[in-house]
């Protein structure tokens, strides 16, 4: 198993992840991972449900495209890219 280092931007606090992970861990993985390891909220500060996801950040070609339920492999990310994590709030 490969492993692709990558710049990890959270837009929601300007925080930056430099990161190693395997190429066949998806978008949602990472997403979860963040949130069970307190990196990512899982509610605003009303208690409304918070959804994220991955898009990438860095390339052209690929710039604004959703990483989800594809691996990185598939989604074609490569060491040295930059990811972001967009948030949306689910207002009850």
């Amino acid at each position: 198993m490969a492993t692709i280092k990558l710049t990890l931007f959270d837009s929601s606090n300007n925080a930056k992840h430099e990161m190693e992970l395997p190429d066949s861990i998806t978008g949602d993985q990472i997403i979860k991972a963040m949130i069970d390891r307190g990196k990512l909220n899982r509610t605003d500060d009303s208690g409304n449900p918070i959804v994220y996801e991955l898009v990438a950040g860095k390339r052209e070609a690929s710039l604004g495209k959703k990483i989800t339920t594809k691996s990185l492999k598939d989604a074609g990310v490569q060491n040295g890219d930059q990811l972001i994590v967009r948030s949306t709030i689910i207002a009850a």
